[in-house]
């Protein structure tokens, strides 16, 4: 019972999210449409801002980064080649995600995470498209290039109704705070 104790204890002096180490991803990249929305591939820019959360660390490891919080906002190109074309094809998509993330490796050199969370999907000025929410899965790989600055390359798929998904190459800067 003492140890149950001294653990909870332990688990109550950590932080639950460490603002001090955020963590803020600007990327640009491409998004490759699934066959429902009958469009090209598109371009596509984002935001992800990231911090660890240390009350998930091991008791052994408790300055360990393991699990940690994202938000991310995606803006990408949707050009819909249909025939008839629609009053209008083309237009943006607006993602907007929340989740968590897994740390593989990070040392001072390379970084492995994978993330995953809930999405929720506009499209802006696109006809015959829905908007909903759906879910992304991703993985983030990066090498350091300074202090505090992380060179990274990002696969991400995002999952909607029915089958339809978009997938995104993402390269971008992490600036650790």
């Amino acid at each position: 019972m003492t140890l149950l104790f001294a653990g909870l204890l332990a688990l109550q002096q950590r932080d639950v999210i460490d603002w001090d180490w955020l963590e803020l991803q600007p990327r640009l990249g491409v998004a490759v449409y699934g066959g429902d929305f009958e469009s090209d591939p598109g371009w596509a820019a984002g935001l992800l801002a990231r911090a660890p959360m240390p009350w998930l660390s091991p008791a052994s490891d408790p300055k360990g980064e393991y699990f940690g919080i994202f938000a991310s906002l995606t803006l990408s190109g949707v050009d819909r080649d249909l025939d008839p074309p629609p009053s209008d094809p083309s237009g943006m998509l607006l993602l907007a995600t929340i989740g968590a993330d897994y740390t593989i490796a990070r040392d001072g050199t390379w970084l492995l995470q994978l993330l995953t969370g809930p999405q929720f999907g506009t499209f802006l000025g696109v006809d015959g498209l829905d908007d909903g929410i759906g879910w992304m899965i991703g993985a983030t790989g990066g090498v350091t290039v300074g202090p505090g600055v992380t060179l990274t390359l990002a696969p991400e798929l995002s999952l909607g109704n029915g089958g339809d998904h978009v997938l995104f190459a993402w390269a971008g800067l992490m600036f650790q705070f």
